[in-house]
């Protein structure tokens, strides 16, 4: 059985080689920062000094985001609607922080999760979110599709991990039920029918288990 570091080499250099309209991802590791981040077009950050099994689901979690952007099934608006809820959820979080029952936290990172999920909800009463619940809607509905193409791929690379794959992504996605202001789903599972994948979509999964067999062609060949 292939462990959860040889799968997140091997998906690591697949994703680098194998193009999906003309892009091939560009992974590096960075020392500090969010456990991963995609750069629109083409590029992925990856949070040093992770267990591998964390590693892997991020850099699929990221894939999967760099899948959304390049086939544009996310809208046009989703990276300015980011933008503002982001600056929004820092604000709020200044906010809580600032609170007298939080003096004896030294950062946001110490607050126990229950706390600090209550905090945010009782300081977003008193400053609205800039975004309106539709596109706040399609903010968790990126962040679901990622997943969900994240979970396309285990199935084919590792398919051992699909249950662990979606207690990480349920795990991931509580913090932006709270603070997209949405109903939590403790039970979420991923849907890969309703991604309605294309036959170009399943040669680019497919791809990163096996280069060079579903039509795909690595970077540099012709």
């Amino acid at each position: 059985m292939m462990t959860a570091e040889d799968a997140a080499l091997l998906v690591r250099a697949r994703a680098e080689s194998v193009q999906l309209r003309g892009h091939g991802l560009h992974v590096k590791d960075v020392a500090e920062g969010p456990p991963g981040y995609f750069r629109p077009p083409d590029a992925i950050d990856l949070l040093e000094g992770r267990m591998p099994l964390q590693t892997l689901f991020t850099l699929l979690h990221e894939i999967g985001h760099f899948w959304s952007f390049t086939v544009e099934r996310r809208g046009s608006q989703y990276g300015g609607d980011v933008v503002l809820w982001r600056g929004w959820t820092k604000e709020i979080g200044r906010r809580i922080m600032k609170r007298p029952d939080m003096q004896h936290y030294a950062n946001g990172g110490d607050v126990p999760r229950e706390t600090w999920d209550r905090s945010f909800r009782e300081e977003a009463l008193k400053l609205s979110c800039p975004l309106d619940r539709t596109r706040r809607g399609l903010i968790l509905d990126e962040e679901a599709r990622a997943w969900t193409l994240a979970y396309a791929i285990v199935e084919v690379v590792v398919p051992d991990l699909q249950q662990e794959l979606v207690a990480e992504a349920r795990r991931a996605l509580e913090p932006y039920f709270v603070g997209l202001g949405l109903p939590s789903d403790a039970n979420w599972v991923p849907n890969v029918v309703e991604l309605r994948l294309s036959p170009e979509d399943r040669c680019y999964i497919s791809e990163l288990a096996m280069p060079g067999q579903y039509g795909v062609r690595p970077r540099g060949t012709a």
